[in-house]
């Protein structure tokens, strides 16, 4: 089958209410553990990593004894970590069509429905991706694969009863309805979503199409068949992606595959910052597709280009910082011990105290953030300050109007 079409590298939908903040999410914690476990390493302390994957691999329930005020949220994430925002930007901006995107969000309308054909990968929940698969075709089979990096955002599922419903009984029953192990089965066979709670026999299959390898006898004789012939054999091959196989593509408990659910709940006031996080990130591709434009006629540097130059940067930056580190805290020890001395030993550890403060780096001892690259990225910095005081001022807004209540 031969396509038009140009085919990409990535597709995403902008008009997914989560589609791109998730994945935006999954990337930038990925490299937030990434950094982490870099200064783990050198600190022989995996302590911060740990509790990175705490905050956000496992669902938060507030408890009395635990404030929600204490948990991770994104303004905490923009204040430490805006670097490795920019650094998960750069490599979307690189895979993604950012033309085409920034034209969607301009007029509203997306260009087509059928999009994934033509691309090498998509980003799919399982609910788009059963929709996906009523174009299936044997000739150019989709094969469900897991993310890369550390982080697959979780998707919820929320059943509520309003308030003052005439028959509780009732919505509870009918809550029991929808809990239910066949409702689950029902919604995982229909596409609706995959199940909510556990099943004991998991051999189900999925809505989800695709094709089985293909076996050593047929490698053999697939070039002496003609076209019809070999449509046929593909067609043969198709079948339902079985249920334990998606299982397998998500987080597990084996701590030797280090692939982690990312819980959109723990992190603090998420559900109030959501559609801000995603505005900003629409407005991110405008931009983006804006300085595309205006660099056209001149040397645009490639992103994964320009992530390389950041990664070795922040290892140089980080090793000077553990170099200063060591030397702050001899310098602590030293200043100890000078106030117990007399003051005719005095001289000898004042000339040795000199030395040290002539090899300390005074940029360092100002201030503990120190960015890789001066240009281009400071634009994208004003951009993560102006993202941090919306969120706050939201959290603010929350707070007032909570307690007027």
């Amino acid at each position: 089958m031969c396509w038009k079409a140009p085919v990409k590298a990535f597709e995403l939908g902008v008009f997914s209410a989560q589609g791109l903040p998730c994945l935006v999410l999954e990337i930038w914690a990925s490299e937030i553990l990434e950094t982490l476990k870099r200064k783990g390493e050198k600190l022989n302390n995996n302590k911060p990593a740990e509790w990175f994957l705490d905050c956000v691999s496992k669902r938060a329930w507030p408890t009395k004894d635990q404030k929600y005020e204490d948990h991770l949220g994104l303004i905490d994430l923009l204040k430490d970590y805006d670097l490795e925002l920019y650094k998960a930007w750069l490599l979307l901006g690189e895979v993604l069509d950012i033309s085409e995107l920034a034209k969607e969000i301009r007029t509203g309308v997306s260009q087509s429905k059928d999009k994934a054909p033509f691309a090498i990968a998509a980003r799919h929940w399982y609910k788009t991706a059963s929709h996906f698969s009523d174009n299936f075709s044997p000739v150019d089979p989709v094969i469900p694969v897991g993310l890369p990096g550390y982080f697959s955002a979780r998707g919820d599922w929320h059943l509520a009863v309003a308030g003052g419903s005439r028959s509780g009984r009732l919505a509870d029953r009918a809550l029991d309805l929808l809990s239910s192990r066949r409702a689950n089965i029902t919604r995982l066979e229909m596409g609706v979503g995959l199940p909510t709670r556990k099943l004991h026999y998991e051999k189900f299959h999925t809505c989800l199409l695709t094709i089985n390898e293909k076996k050593e006898s047929s490698q053999t004789t697939s070039r002496s068949k003609d076209k019809s012939s070999l449509t046929s054999e593909l067609e043969s091959r198709a079948r339902r992606v079985p249920y334990e196989d998606i299982l397998r593509l998500g987080a597990s408990d084996k701590e030797a595959e280090k692939f982690y659910w990312l819980w959109r709940s723990g992190l603090r006031g998420y559900y109030r910052q959501a559609r801000i996080w995603r505005a900003w990130l629409l407005d991110i591709i405008l931009f983006w597709d804006t300085k595309r434009a205006l660099f056209r006629d001149q040397a645009w540097i490639s992103g994964f280009k320009r992530y390389d130059e950041i990664s070795e940067k922040q290892k140089i930056e980080e090793q000077k910082n553990m170099e200063n580190m060591e030397k702050k805290e001899q310098l602590s020890d030293w200043m100890k011990k000078i106030k117990k001395l007399e003051k005719t030993d005095n001289e000898k550890y004042q000339e040795e105290l000199q030395r040290l403060l002539k090899e300390l780096d005074p940029k360092l001892l100002k201030s503990n953030k120190k960015y890789p690259l001066d240009v281009p990225w400071h634009h994208f910095r004003d951009r993560c300050e102006s993202l941090r005081e919306q969120l706050e001022e939201a959290s603010l807004l929350w707070t007032y109007s909570k307690k007027s209540q």
